[in-house]
C-alpha cells in the first residue's frame, strides 16, 4: 500500500515526535565496559557490551585527553559450530607451538597435541570420519573463526591469552540464561593522553539508532593488569600443554602498586598472587558497585563484591565485604612476614555475568582514610568549626544565624548541641551533610527549646514518589542524613542537637550542619542524559525538582546558550508540583556531532532570582522495583538528518490551556502546510486521572480536540504539561501478503508538550 504524498508528510511529522522519555524497546545500550579503564599515556582494546549496538558511528568520552575508535562489532556468540570448534582448536594450537618455540626451544614432537587442543571441550567426542564407499557430501563454504573480542590479534596472544580464550570459549565458567541486554559486543581501542586528568569519565556510543546511555571509564595512575581464566584455586590444568609445560602458565607474584581489572561470572572466584614485605601497610580497594551502580534484574542490584587475603599457606589474613555504608569493600592490612600473599576477589552470593566487572587498585598506603568531600553548599553563608565540650544544652556552642558549621562526632554517644536565638514566626532549616559526602555517620537531629523540650526531630530525610529516590546523588539506597524545618512559636533561646542514630563515632564520622533561616530553594534533574530524534522533530523529556526549605513556587526551566534552532516546551514546572514532562524540538537541519545542551532552572524566591543547573541523570531501576535518578555529566542530543522537511506542529491557544473542574475546553494545533490529520486518531500518553480527550476533528493544516476535567477525580485539580499521542490503523496481512478482516493500531508519535491547568 502507498501514501499520498500529504499522508506521508503527516506521517513523517509525527514519527519525529516519537515518545522517548523512557527507554524504548530498540534503543541503543551500554550493559558494561571490560576493562572499565585504563592507565594515563596507555592504549588498551575495551569490549562493551549491550544491545542494538551495530552500526556504530562514533565513541565519545566526556573531558579531554581520552580518545577511541572502533575495531568490530560482534553479535550474540551463542553455540560454536563443530566446524568452527575445528578451526579454532588448530589456530589456537598454531599460536601455542610458536609461543613454546619462542619461549623454550620445545620440538614438534614435544609439542604433540594428543591430549592438548584436540580434546579442549570436557566430555567432546570426535568428529565422524566418512564410512568406506559413502556418498561425499558437496563442499562446504569456507569456515571462517566467530567474531569476538578475545580472537581479535590471535596470532599475537601469549600461552596465558590463550589459555584465556580456551577456558572462556571452550570451558564455559557457568552455564547462563542469555541476558540480551548484554549480548552484543563491540571491541574498541582508547587511546589514553599521559597527562590526561585521572578519575571517572562518560563513554556513549553513537549508532545508527543514536546515543546509547553513558558507562563509567576511569583514567589511572597505576600500571593495570587484566586477569586472564582461569585463575581460581584449582588453576591451570593442562589445556593447551602436556603436564611438563604447564609451568610456563603460571604468572610471576605481582609487584605493588598495581591495579586489577576483571570480571565475575556465576560461582566464579579470581585469585591473584602479589609479593609484600614484612611491616608494609597495605589498602586493596574494590571499585565495582562505583562502576556499574544499579543492576535492574539483580537483588541486591549490584555486584556485592567481597576481598579476601591469604598467606603462603593458605590461611585467611584478612577479609572485607564493604566499607562502611559502601558495598564496595576496601581491605586494611599490615603484611606480618615478607612472602607471596594471594588476593581473592567474588560475588557474596556467589553470583555473576559479564556486566559484574571490577577494578581492585592494590597499593601501599599508610596515610589512607575516606575523607568527608570538599562539598560547597550553594549558598556562600559563614562557616565555623564545631567546638569540644558541646555535650550539653549548658556547654552548648552558641552561634549566629545562618551558619555552616564543621564537625564529627568524634566517639561513640558523642552528642554535639549548638545554640541560637530566634525569634516568634521565624522559620528554621537544620540539614546535616554527612553520608552524601562519604562520612559513616548516620545523623540523629533534633530542635528544642531553652526548656528542653524537643519541638521536631528527624533521623533520615528520603525524597521519594512511587519507589523513585529523588536526590541529586543518586547513589544512596540508605539516606542517613537529617532534616528538619520548624517555625519558632517564641522569641527566645533554641538548641539543635546532632548525634549518631547508633551511637557510633569517631574521627572518620565528619559532618556539615546548616543551621539557617528557611527561605526556599530547589534543586533540578531532568532525564535522560541522552535524547535521539530527527532534525525537526522533537523528543519527551521529564523534569524533577527537588524542593527544599518549604518553597512551593513556580520553576521556569531553559535552556543556556543552546544552540540556534532547539525549542523546549512546556518548560515550568507548577506551583506545588515536583515534576513534569517536557517535549525539545530540534531545528531543521541536523548538526554534525552531538550537542551537549545545558538546561537550567529559575524561581523568584524572597524576592530574589535564583538560577539551578538541571542535573542530567537517567532514571535506573534497582533491583526490580526501586528507581534512583543517576547522575550524568553531559545531557547529549543526536539529531538525525531527516529525508523531508517537517512542519512544525503548534499550539494556537495562549497556555496554560484552563479547563474549569466538571467542565471542558477546546485546544487546537496547527500544522505547516501539507499535514493532514484525516484518520488520526488521539489519545493521552500517562494523563492524570479524571483528564480525558474527546471529539478529535480534523481541520485544514491543523486538528481540534476537546479535554475534560471530572471533578469529583481530579479533587485536588492539576497543573502540568498533557502528552497528546497519535495513532493509525492498518489492516494486518497474511504471511502470504493477503489482507485479513482485522485492524492494528500502531503509534506514529506525540504533540508538543500543552501546558494546562484544572481550575477549582
Amino acid at each position: 500500500m502507498r501514501f499520498g504524498r500529504t499522508q506521508t508528510l503527516l506521517l513523517v511529522v509525527l514519527c519525529a515526535v516519537t515518545s522517548r522519555g523512557q527507554q524504548i524497546a530498540t534503543e541503543p545500550h551500554i550493559g558494561y565496559l571490560y576493562p572499565a579503564g585504563g592507565q594515563q599515556g596507555s592504549v588498551i582494546q575495551v569490549t562493551a557490551g549491550g544491545q542494538f549496538l551495530r552500526g556504530i558511528t562514533g565513541v565519545y568520552i566526556s573531558g579531554k585527553g581520552v580518545h577511541a575508535s572502533v575495531i568490530e562489532y560482534a553479535r550474540p556468540l551463542r553455540n560454536l559450530q563443530p566446524e568452527q570448534r575445528k578451526l579454532l582448536q588448530d589456530r589456537l594450537r598454531e599460536v601455542r607451538d610458536k609461543r613454546l618455540a619462542e619461549l623454550s626451544g620445545a620440538t614438534a614432537q614435544d609439542l604433540s597435541l594428543d591430549s592438548g587442543v584436540r580434546n579442549l571441550e570436557s566430555g567432546q567426542k570426535a568428529a565422524a570420519g566418512s564410512e568406506s564407499g559413502a556418498k561425499q557430501d558437496p563442499p562446504s563454504p569456507p569456515v571462517e573463526l566467530p567474531k569476538h573480542p578475545l580472537l581479535y590479534d590471535l596470532d599475537n596472544k601469549s600461552l596465558r591469552e590463550l589459555a584465556h580464550i580456551a577456558s572462556i570459549l571452550f570451558f564455559p565458567r557457568a552455564k547462563v540464561q542469555e541476558n540480551r541486554q548484554i549480548s552484543e559486543m563491540v571491541l574498541i581501542e582508547v587511546t589514553i593522553d599521559p597527562n590526561a586528568e585521572p578519575g571517572n569519565r562518560e563513554l556513549r556510543f553513537n549508532t545508527a539508532g543514536g546515543l546509547t546511555n553513558p558507562m563509567v571509564f576511569q583514567v589511572g595512575t597505576l600500571p593495570e593488569i587484566r586477569e586472564l581464566e582461569p585463575n581460581n584455586r584449582q588453576a591451570y590444568p593442562p589445556l593447551l600443554l602436556p603436564a611438563k609445560f604447564t609451568s610456563l602458565l603460571r604468572e610471576k607474584p605481582l609487584e605493588m602498586p598495581v591495579l586489577l581489572n576483571g570480571d565475575i561470572m556465576p560461582g566464579d572466584v579470581d585469585r591473584f598472587s602479589f609479593r609484600a614485605s614484612k611491616g608494609q601497610r597495605l589498602v586493596i580497594e574494590a571499585n565495582a558497585r562505583g562502576l556499574i551502580p544499579y543492576l535492574a534484574d539483580a537483588v541486591p542490584g549490584w555486584f556485592q563484591a567481597t576481598l579476601a587475603l591469604y598467606d603462603a599457606n593458605g590461611k585467611e589474613a584478612a577479609f572485607a565485604d564493604d566499607y562502611r555504608f559502601s558495598p564496595d569493600p576496601v581491605l586494611f592490612f599490615e603484611v606480618p612476614e615478607s612472602g607471596d600473599y594471594e588476593l581473592e576477589i567474588r560475588d557474596a552470593l556467589y553470583r555473576g555475568r559479564e556486566d559484574f566487572v571490577y577494578r581492585v587498585t592494590l597499593s601501599e598506603r599508610p596515610d589512607f582514610e575516606f575523607r568527608v568531600s570538599n562539598f560547597q553548599l550553594k549558598t556562600a553563608l559563614p562557616d565555623c568549626h564545631e567546638l569540644e565540650g558541646n555535650d550539653t544544652i549548658q556547654g552548648a556552642q552558641q552561634i549566629d544565624l545562618p551558619k555552616i558549621v564543621d564537625g564529627r562526632v568524634d566517639r561513640p554517644g558523642d552528642v554535639d548541641v549548638f545554640g541560637f536565638v530566634g525569634h516568634s514566626g521565624d522559620k528554621v532549616a537544620v540539614e546535616v551533610y554527612a553520608r552524601r559526602l562519604n562520612s559513616p555517620l548516620d545523623s540523629l537531629l533534633q530542635l528544642t527549646d531553652a526548656s528542653g523540650k524537643v519541638l521536631k526531630w528527624n533521623d533520615d530525610y528520603v525524597l521519594e514518589a512511587e519507589y523513585l529516590y529523588k536526590d541529586t546523588e543518586g547513589l544512596l539506597t540508605h539516606h542517613a542524613d537529617s532534616y528538619l524545618m520548624v517555625e519558632l512559636p517564641n522569641d527566645g533561646q533554641y538548641y539543635v542537637r546532632l548525634a549518631d542514630s547508633q551511637h557510633h563515632g569517631s574521627q572518620a564520622y565528619s559532618y556539615r550542619l546548616r543551621i539557617a533561616p528557611a527561605q526556599g530553594d530547589f534543586d533540578l534533574c531532568v532525564t535522560p542524559s541522552a535524547l535521539n530524534l530527527r532534525a525537526g522533530g522533537l523528543v519527551l523529556l521529564n523534569a524533577y525538582a527537588l524542593r527544599k526549605d518549604g518553597f512551593e513556587g513556580d520553576i521556569e526551566i531553559a535552556m543556556k546558550d543552546a544552540p540556534a534552532g532547539f525549542k523546549l516546551e512546556g518548560g515550568v514546572i507548577p506551583a506545588g508540583c515536583d515534576e513534569v514532562r517536557m517535549t525539545l524540538t530540534a531545528p531543521v537541519q541536523a548538526p554534525a556531532e552531538p550537542v551537549a545542551l545545558e538546561l537550567e532552572g529559575r524561581a523568584r524566591i524572597a524576592g530574589q532570582i535564583f538560577s539551578r543547573r538541571a542535573v542530567p541523570a537517567d532514571d535506573v531501576m534497582q533491583a526490580f522495583l526501586y528507581r534512583h535518578l543517576v547522575p550524568a555529566k553531559e545531557l547529549l542530543v543526536f539529531v538525525q538528518k531527516a529525508r523531508w522537511g517537517m512542519p512544525p506542529v503548534e499550539l494556537v491557544e495562549d497556555s496554560p490551556i484552563r479547563i474549569p473542574a466538571g467542565g471542558s475546553a477546546d485546544v487546537r494545533l496547527r500544522a505547516g502546510k501539507g499535514a493532514n490529520f484525516k484518520g488520526v486518531q488521539l489519545q493521552l500518553n500517562a494523563p492524570p486521572d479524571g483528564v480525558t480527550l474527546h471529539d478529535v476533528r480534523a481541520m485544514p493544516y491543523g486538528v481540534v480536540f476537546r479535554l475534560e476535567a471530572d471533578k469529583d477525580r481530579l479533587k485536588n485539580g492539576f497543573a502540568g504539561n498533557l502528552i497528546v499521542e497519535a495513532f493509525r490503523e492498518a489492516p494486518v496481512t497474511q504471511k502470504d501478503g493477503k489482507p485479513t478482516n482485522q485492524m492494528r493500531r500502531y503509534s506514529i508519535g506525540i504533540f508538543p508538550a500543552i501546558p494546562v491547568q484544572v481550575m477549582q
